[in-house]
């Protein structure tokens, strides 16, 4: 029957994106009535529970209604974007356009011309999903006051990077491989990262949070502790740099599977990846419904289960074999979900994940102890192997790697599921779903 988790993440995503309650009904009873069929009735209500509560959250709404006009408000500084900023004001979230440099965390008081966002563009509706309703310009900014705590703290080292990296480019792919910070990211560096299919390796991750993680506790080995301390410690220390990247749905999933881990092995248990995977989607989606239409939150989930699926179907004795077979299963996961959200697919992600892979395994935390004053001399090195890597990345666009691609929910649906049941070796509902798709294009045409 398979992992009953499955079903529960299913039924919750399904009852999200059912816009009927007359579906909203029959959905779950269709479960029911095939798992009570099979004497699963403990399953069965999990699952109807689980459409309910998807449906129950599409239904929710956090925009709040403003009428166009100017304000005279205060507003806070939440996301730095390349050329704007994400601000709030009360309840409400808006793209605050203006040219004043600020940081995240900065509280700005002054009068704003507030006006509404329509959903004319791809750009515009990815705002509206992410619950961002309105444009803000300032019209005169009265004062600004500075950061504090955590923002603070993000901001000082941010401002040391810039200090330590007085190149743009440099500084601005370092701020954005630490803590998540695009704003200063060079535009064609970042456009040559989407044509070779590994802008994965710049956003902060849960490798990014893993070797963070073994970075302390090497740290800590030395010191005369308990191992449970220190795993404390490390947990710790690794839960305040979520809160530096602002808990982005990767950090936050690394750093939910280092806490479960850890307690499990604080208490001898051992947890189970695919499990954890699981759970942790389905707590993250209860918890904030924005990561239902968040692609980042998607996409990293999805690469997590190419991970953990290479293991169960490849065994290479080789780490490099690890790494490209790994790089071709995420790829081929993530075809569907690229061709439908993005329009686009770049083939060269498992070739250039392989050859960058060792690069940002070590400028990643030679960067990182180079903001540490004694250690400021391992700045040589990092701009050895960013000079590399810019160089790689440049080389790549000169290739033909990006093609334009684009299919509706339904064919997406299909492809989707015809590849994870293959995968999991369900070879008879993988051909049922691949006549089924033959149908639909069929009629399409």
């Amino acid at each position: 029957m398979g992992n009953p988790l499955y079903y529960i993440l299913f039924s919750l995503i399904s009852g999200f994106f059912i816009k009927t309650a007359l579906s909203s009904v029959l959905i779950p009873l269709i479960f029911i009535s095939l798992l009570i069929f099979k004497k699963r009735f403990i399953i069965a209500l999990s699952v109807a529970l689980a459409v309910l509560a998807g449906f129950i959250l599409s239904m929710q709404t956090d925009r709040v209604n403003i009428p166009e006009n100017d304000y005279v408000t205060d507003m806070r500084v939440e996301r730095a974007l390349r050329y704007d900023y994400i601000a709030g004001t009360g309840n409400a979230k808006m793209l605050l356009r203006t040219r004043v440099s600020l940081f995240e965390g900065d509280r700005i008081y002054g009068s704003f011309r507030i006006k509404k966002i329509k959903s004319n563009t791809d750009y515009e509706k990815y705002l509206l999903e992410s619950g961002i309703g309105y444009t803000a310009s300032p019209i005169i900014i009265d004062s600004v006051k500075s950061t504090r705590g955590v923002e603070r703290i993000r901001t000082i080292l941010i401002n040391r990077v810039k200090t330590l990296y007085p190149d743009d480019k440099i500084n601005g792919f370092i701020n954005s491989l630490l803590w998540g910070y695009r704003k200063d990211l060079n535009s064609d560096l970042k456009k040559g990262f989407l044509h070779s299919g590994v802008i994965h390796l710049i956003a902060i991750s849960g490798q990014h949070t893993t070797v963070i993680f073994a970075l302390i506790m090497v740290f800590l080995f030395p010191f005369p502790l308990p191992k449970r301390i220190k795993m404390l410690i490390g947990m710790s220390l690794i839960i305040f740099y979520g809160f530096l990247t602002y808990l982005n749905p990767p950090v936050m999933r690394a750093v939910l599977f280092i806490s479960i881990i850890i307690f499990g092995q604080m208490f001898s248990r051992d947890a189970d990846n695919e499990n954890m995977l699981i759970i942790s989607m389905i707590v993250m989606l209860v918890l904030n419904r924005r990561n239902f239409y968040d692609e980042g939150f998607i996409l990293s989930f999805i690469a997590v289960y190419g991970l953990f699926m290479t293991s169960r179907i490849f065994s290479p004795k080789h780490s490099i074999y690890k790494i490209f077979a790994s790089s071709m299963l995420i790829l081929l996961l993530t075809f569907p979900f690229m061709m439908f959200r993005f329009k686009y697919v770049s083939i060269g992600s498992p070739f250039f994940t392989l050859l960058l892979l060792p690069f940002f395994n070590l400028i990643l935390p030679l960067s990182l102890l180079s903001l540490i004053p004694i250690l400021s001399f391992l700045c040589l090195p990092v701009r050895i192997l960013y000079f590399f890597i810019e160089r790689i990345i440049l080389f790549s666009e000169k290739l033909p790697l990006f093609f334009n691609l684009n299919i509706d929910a339904f064919l997406f649906a299909f492809l989707f599921g015809i590849i994870i049941l293959t995968l999991n070796k369900q070879f008879k509902f993988s051909a049922i779903l691949s006549f089924a798709l033959l149908i639909y294009q069929a009629v399409r045409i």
